[in-house]
């Protein structure tokens, strides 16, 4: 990381939690905890303030973590509306069949 000290604050049990497979989030958590980073999982950040020349960060959990920048990365949830609409099967996002062709719901 540079040689800056890396934390990343989390929800879920692993990086990328709700979009990755569990497989894939472990793996990308153990990756970045092999390279230095530390990890908080299962908490979020409640607050952000400045503190003399940096930033204090605590979680929900009441750890707290000091800071010179932060970067946040806020998710997406997907818009699935029209293709439940369309008839398209879903499940946090469009599933789609080996051949990446979108699979129809059973009607």
């Amino acid at each position: 990381m540079n040689g800056q000290k890396v934390t990343m604050i989390f929800p879920g049990p692993a990086v990328g939690g709700p979009v990755f497979p569990r497989e894939l989030g472990g793996f990308l958590t153990r990756y970045y905890q092999e390279k230095g980073v530390e990890i908080l999982a299962g908490t979020k950040v409640a607050r952000v303030e400045a503190r003399g020349g940096a930033i204090a960060v605590t979680t929900t959990d009441r750890q707290e973590v000091e800071a010179d920048g932060i970067v946040a990365g806020l998710g997406i949830q997907p818009n699935v509306g029209l293709a439940e609409a369309a008839g398209l099967r879903v499940d946090d996002g469009i599933v789609v069949g080996i051949d990446a062709a979108p699979a129809l719901q059973p009607r």
